[in-house]
């Protein structure tokens, strides 16, 4: 049966294109600039990069810590906001809970590599 670590890579891949589409619609001034929006693609970007890249151990865990805390704050931040201004901009809510859940697995996939050589899989 497979791992989810099999499909790490490729995922990474995935989340340094979402990462560098997005930046691309908003530098080409497609969408209204955000800074909520900006700062969740970079940190999908840079977790998406350290999908890619070996595992360093510290090193690696360190930078997983500090990009997942800074992007799934910024998302629930932009989700309060919009909520707690009565503003209910769907599609924002809509975009930053996924950019939220994006982050969120990210960072499991990372943490799991992390810990894997710790704790034995069966």
């Amino acid at each position: 049966m497979p791992s989810i670590m099999n499909y790490m890579r490729p995922l990474g891949f995935i989340a340094l294109f979402i990462a560098a589409f997005t930046w691309g619609l908003d530098l080409a001034h497609f969408v209204p600039p955000c800074p909520f929006c900006q700062v969740q693609r970079t940190m999908i970007g840079f977790l998406g990069l350290l999908m890619v890249l070996p595992d360093y151990r510290y090193i690696s865990q360190f930078l997983t810590g500090v990009f997942a805390v800074f992007g799934i704050h910024v998302a629930s931040a932009q989700i309060f906001n919009n909520v707690s201004s009565r503003a209910f901009d769907n599609i924002f809510i809509l975009l930053a809970s996924c950019a939220l859940l994006i982050m969120v697995g990210q960072t499991l996939m990372l943490l799991a590599r992390a810990y894997q050589r710790y704790i034995p899989v069966r």
